[in-house]
């Protein structure tokens, strides 16, 4: 796995283009695909959240 500074990066990365898919609203308007995206959004925020708590990732 890479340095600290590197995953965080990826989770930063995550995070804008989730929001930029959500906000264009092409793919996230099919119920299905919504809950898909929603509950890996919510996977790698508990995830990343646990990380932070534990030290492992910069808050």
């Amino acid at each position: 796995m890479g340095s600290t500074e590197q995953v965080a990066t990826s989770y930063r990365a995550f995070v804008a283009l989730f929001f930029h898919a959500a906000a264009s609203g092409t793919d996230v308007d099919s119920p299905v695909v919504s809950a898909i995206a929603w509950s890996t959004a919510a996977a790698l925020a508990i995830l990343g959240l646990s990380r932070v708590v534990a030290g492992q990732l910069p808050a």
